[in-house]
């Protein structure tokens, strides 16, 4: 009888680790790039008006001091997430360049991202 109970709790056990039982958690990460903000950069603006609207950028290249590179990503419960990357490129501390508009953002489950660009080249 005490073998029957062993052997029926360790087949329970075992059909219980094909559950999904494990809650997975939103992630997000990077800085949080609203079209709005992007919209208000303009070529000529300063690195510093660019990091009081934008914030500091994600990723900062050693090699390329005159380039701002601003990445988001967001992934829901286990999903595949969206990811939006702006790069924003400077000359003489001044913006000639932004790559990577994002348009059309309603909500997180549809973005669609369209990738164009603001240039003085």
């Amino acid at each position: 009888m005490r073998v029957l109970i062993i052997s029926i709790l360790l087949l329970s056990l075992g059909g219980l680790t094909g559950c999904n039982l494990i809650y997975k958690q939103s992630i997000q990460q990077g800085n949080a790039i609203e079209q709005e903000d992007l919209d208000q950069v303009d070529l000529g603006m300063t690195k510093r008006q660019v990091s009081l609207l934008m914030g500091t950028p994600a990723i900062q290249d050693p090699f390329h001091k005159d380039r701002w590179d601003y990445v988001y990503e967001y992934r829901p419960r286990g999903n595949d997430g969206n990811k939006r990357i702006v790069t924003v490129e400077f000359e003489n501390n001044k913006v000639t360049d932004i790559i990577g508009l994002i348009q059309n953002i309603e909500e997180w489950d549809n973005v669609r991202t369209a990738v164009g660009t603001k240039s003085s080249k």
